[in-house]
């Protein structure tokens, strides 16, 4: 074998030894560094858990409609809620009860009266409960 056959060899020898890392199994990723992973996007659309509330007064009579952030209506069948009116200088609490695909509705002793206040309670299952107060006269 003369010189320059020699050469090509260790030519080829390096350059094989050092292409085999670059094809060979992969590392696994080192994890133990890295933070964790929220599943929390604030640049995201409107999260479909958020829970919207639309209420409406009639005479004695309370109506709640629940949706979701695209408006599709929340199923209420097994729902609970109470409503805290304010109303006329007088205060009175009342259940409301499932009317409907997403509404809530219930009776209570109360005035309307322009400086009204209801302050709702929402339980949905699986969900934490919602507190909201609407002035329907404002």
């Amino acid at each position: 074998m003369n010189n320059s056959m020699k050469h090509l060899l260790a030519l080829l020898s390096v350059t094989f030894s050092a292409t085999v890392p670059a094809h060979g199994p992969e590392k696994k990723p080192a994890l133990e560094w890295q933070p964790p992973v929220s599943a929390f996007d604030p640049s995201g659309p409107a999260q479909a858990d958020t829970i919207k509330l639309e209420l409406k007064v009639r005479g004695d009579t309370l109506k709640l409609f629940v949706t979701d952030s695209y408006g599709d209506p929340v199923d209420v069948d097994i729902a609970e809620a109470r409503a805290l009116v304010s109303s006329a200088g007088k205060t009175t609490w009342f259940s409301l009860q499932p009317a409907g695909m997403n509404m809530l509705s219930g009776r209570g002793e109360f005035e309307q009266d322009p400086a009204m206040r209801v302050d709702i309670t929402l339980r949905l299952p699986g969900r934490k409960p919602l507190n909201r107060d609407f002035r329907p006269f404002q």
